[in-house]
């Protein structure tokens, strides 16, 4: 297994280059490292089949099966647009050179990759949140000031003071999606004692791609039942679990109160976070001539564009393509000089993101949120 570790660090390392280079990793590597990882396995099963050991073709068949799942997660991912393709084909890479053996805690038997997916998606928070922190230190520190504070309080309190009803309503409907999963994950676990072990990672996962979708259904399908009348029977039907006892009904209300607010806060810096970085720190602005292909514009910059060249332009998540590039040149050719700048988003170094996952697991063998239980509950 120390081959697959060594092929692993090889390409991570080949590939983080490539990609902090020139935002790519190349096809051919990919390729390459994937031939060497089927390989790998080609021998490890003839050697197997000499010795008879019936080990062998049980365990190519759990990797067979977790690089199966972990092609389907990582083409689900990919049709998303969370991540571009050659960052999926870098996600598949890695579930065929780790070894099964590095995994200490797997939620699925047949797919431990999801571990790997955990720590990437941490990792992935973790970088956003610090170039968002330091890219708001750099800008918001050289402008402070009496009068700069003074105005920034007075906006956010006459903010708050004319649309407190409107942050209200979003407060309280993704406290309903937080409060609806969790009878949901305890109606399962209570009759399920075999997925325990899956919570919390599944649960908080789960949340994240859930609240703002499910929290916009609420406020905007359901406004004929009040908010009020929405909390009245999450409490009915907790009694109706408790078997309509008030004590543990108060307790378990309480329970998930504390942790709704908890995790909404958690939720909200991730969201904030998240939009600063997409709207400020991820942003960098060039001029017409140095505009080229695998660039990716920003929202903002395509709205400017004429509908009619808006209409013909389709952005993948791995930038423009010539034909694209063509449109947008021809358009912004027209316009005078001091309008010919382009504004379009740094690539987000994923590669490296996707390392710094699997470094974690294969020192670990564990999660991110399971490392962290073990520290607070040990």
């Amino acid at each position: 297994m120390s081959m697959l570790l060594v092929l692993l660090f090889l390409f991570f390392i080949t590939a983080s280059v490539s990609d902090m280079k020139t935002g790519k990793v190349r096809n051919k590597a990919i390729l390459f490292f994937l031939l060497l990882g089927v390989l790998y396995y080609g021998v490890f099963l003839v050697r197997g089949l000499i010795a008879q050991d019936p080990e062998t073709v049980l365990e190519l068949r759990f990797v067979g099966i977790n690089f199966l799942l972990a092609f389907m997660v990582s083409f689900l991912v990919r049709s998303a647009g969370i991540w571009p393709a050659g960052d999926a084909k870098t996600y598949l890479v890695a579930n065929l050179l780790i070894p099964l053996t590095c995994y200490k805690h797997i939620y699925f038997t047949y797919f431990p990759g999801f571990t790997l997916l955990i720590n990437i998606f941490i990792a992935g928070i973790a970088y956003i949140l610090l170039k968002s922190a330091i890219t708001f230190l750099a800008v918001t520190i050289p402008a402070v000031s009496v009068n700069a504070t003074k105005k920034f309080f007075k906006h956010w309190k006459n903010k708050l003071s004319t649309e407190w009803g409107s942050y209200l309503k979003i407060i309280s409907s993704y406290l309903i999606v937080y409060f609806i999963m969790n009878f949901i994950t305890q109606i399962i676990f209570s009759e399920t004692g075999s997925l325990s072990r899956i919570a919390p990672e599944i649960f908080v996962v789960m949340l994240f791609f859930l609240m703002r979708t499910v929290g916009t259904y609420i406020n905007k399908y359901l406004k004929a039942i009040s908010h009020f009348e929405l909390y009245l029977s999450f409490i009915l039907f907790a009694l109706f679990l408790n078997h309509w006892s008030m004590l543990e009904t108060g307790r378990m209300l309480i329970n998930m109160s504390v942790g709704a607010i908890v995790f909404l806060c958690f939720y909200s810096a991730i969201q904030n976070g998240a939009e600063y970085y997409i709207n400020r720190a991820q942003i960098n602005t060039v001029d017409l001539q140095h505009f080229k292909e695998g660039d990716l514009p920003t929202k903002q910059f395509l709205d400017s564009l004429s509908p009619e060249t808006r209409a013909q332009l389709t952005i993948p998540p791995e930038g423009i393509s010539s034909g694209n590039l063509a449109l947008i040149l021809q358009e912004m050719a027209g316009k005078p000089e001091s309008e010919r700048h382009i504004a379009v988003y740094q690539p987000t170094p994923f590669v490296p993101i996707i390392f710094t996952g699997v470094l974690f697991t294969v020192l670990t063998g564990i999660s991110t949120v399971q490392y962290f239980k073990l520290l607070l509950f040990r």
